[in-house]
């Protein structure tokens, strides 16, 4: 399962027709990419239910360099 608090986005990878919309090359690489699992499935999650996962995206931005 792959949540996220981006409502526009979650329905775009869901819905199985072409994405002509501006953000279609981010949903084209997300369908690209779970392409490669047996199975996922993309959930809508409110921020507020978000937080944790927020938090630490915040915290990954404030360092230059990929820490892995």
């Amino acid at each position: 399962m792959v949540e996220g608090d981006a409502l526009t986005v979650i329905k775009k990878v869901n819905y199985s027709e072409k994405d002509k919309s501006t953000i279609s090359a981010l949903t084209k690489e997300c369908k690209e990419r779970v392409s490669r699992f047996e199975a996922a499935d993309f959930g809508y999650v409110p921020r507020q239910a978000n937080e944790a996962t927020h938090g630490l995206a915040k915290e990954g931005r404030r360092y230059e360099s990929s820490m892995y």
